[in-house]
């Protein structure tokens, strides 16, 4: 008895996945036209046959043909981002920013049922002549996303950015970092400053720009020497400065201290108690450990600005504030520390995380292990 849809499984990046055919009447040409659905991950055979009866039933009703993609590309991207309160106001500026300059010039005026693989690829072979290979990630990641959020919803039959073959890799490895002596150079041109204590921070715990400038005394435990990850501060326009909680579960952590950050930790305390008990009323802070002159909120654009400033008037081209953080545990990793506790400092939810975009070998480590195997093949010999 003919069922009136065949199934087969299908190799994706991501393992092997069943694919419903559904036969549907012929077009101009002769030619039978088929209807193809591939089922989530981990779908069963059994759920695979459940499904493509429900398609088929749905071809009979005149129902199958993706009744809730209607629309193009851009108009559903638009209300998919209207859905996406749990992202932090800065993620969310940049998923619109990436959806309105990268992905809709190229595709937004396809209907969302109409998106195909080759689109996709496409798109992403122009971009990829002018943007980096992490952006270019970030924007694949983006319409991901999205269009798996339409695929659950039943709005398209696939989530064509799931297919594309070739997916964008990022080159984040290519982000410089300080050496020792660069290092030291900088710390020594920025101390006194009104940043310096907050850079030689960064470079002794490896923490986020936004967590550097959430921190606040209460959070910090300078008798055990620990300091306590809560709060990120971030400036959202139209906002202002907004207070959020650390991106992850896994940044939400505690860091151990050296004796020397904690006995400079103590110094900046207290040369800030004297400036607050001087300025008195005029005095804005509330507990933060990293402030204006007046106690305000630092301006996280500003510092970072201030921090490239300096870099290159030392030479120093290519490093910007969060080479601080990628500094502190390639060191860490140089000396060998192991990744795991590189990843629970950095507040990394995956390992891998950590060891793909932090872990930078020097080259005089890489010499060294080149004489490894020479070196025991000659004292074989010897014995």
């Amino acid at each position: 008895m003919n069922k009136g849809y065949t199934i087969f499984t299908q190799k994706t990046p991501s393992g092997e996945r069943f694919r419903v055919q559904i036969s549907d009447a012929f077009d101009a040409s002769g030619r039978r036209k088929r209807t193809t659905k591939l089922l989530p991950l981990g779908t069963t055979k059994t759920d695979a046959h459940k499904e493509a009866r429900i398609l088929v039933k749905q071809k009979e009703e005149g129902t199958m043909a993706v009744a809730n993609a209607k629309g193009t590309v851009a108009e559903y991207l638009h209300e998919w981002l209207k859905t996406r309160d749990d992202l932090a106001p800065h993620t969310l500026k940049s998923y619109h920013g990436k959806i309105e300059k990268r992905i809709i010039p190229y595709i937004g005026n396809r209907h969302l049922s109409a998106l195909r693989v080759n689109d996709v690829e496409a798109m992403e072979t122009d971009l990829k002549k002018e943007l980096s290979g992490t952006t270019l990630l970030q924007i694949h990641h983006i319409l991901r996303k999205a269009l798996q959020d339409a695929f659950m919803d039943g709005r398209v039959l696939n989530n064509v950015a799931d297919l594309v073959k070739n997916k964008p890799k990022s080159d984040t490895m290519e982000v410089r970092t300080f050496t020792v002596e660069q290092l030291n150079e900088f710390l020594d041109a920025t101390s006194g400053t009104e940043y310096g204590e907050m850079y030689f921070l960064d470079s002794e715990t490896g923490l986020r720009r936004s967590e550097l400038i959430g921190l606040k005394w209460s959070g910090i435990d300078l008798d055990t020497g620990t300091l306590a990850v809560k709060r990120t501060v971030q400036r959202v326009t139209g906002q202002g400065f907004v207070v959020l909680p650390p991106k992850t579960k896994k940044s939400r952590r505690v860091v151990k201290l050296g004796a020397g950050v904690t006995t400079q930790l103590r110094h900046h305390r207290a040369e800030q108690a004297a400036r607050r008990l001087l300025m008195g009323s005029a005095w804005r802070g509330k507990d933060w450990v990293f402030t204006t002159r007046n106690g305000r909120n630092l301006d996280p654009d500003v510092v970072s600005r201030h921090f490239t400033k300096v870099a290159v008037s030392l030479g120093l081209v290519g490093i910007h504030l969060h080479s601080a953080r990628h500094t502190h545990a390639t060191m860490l990793h140089n000396a060998g520390v192991a990744a795991r506790i590189i990843q629970d400092r950095l507040g990394h939810s995956n390992i891998q995380t950590t060891i793909d975009l932090y872990t930078h070998t020097e080259v005089g480590q890489q010499a060294a292990a080149a004489e490894v195997i020479g070196a025991q093949r000659r004292m074989a010999a010897q014995s």
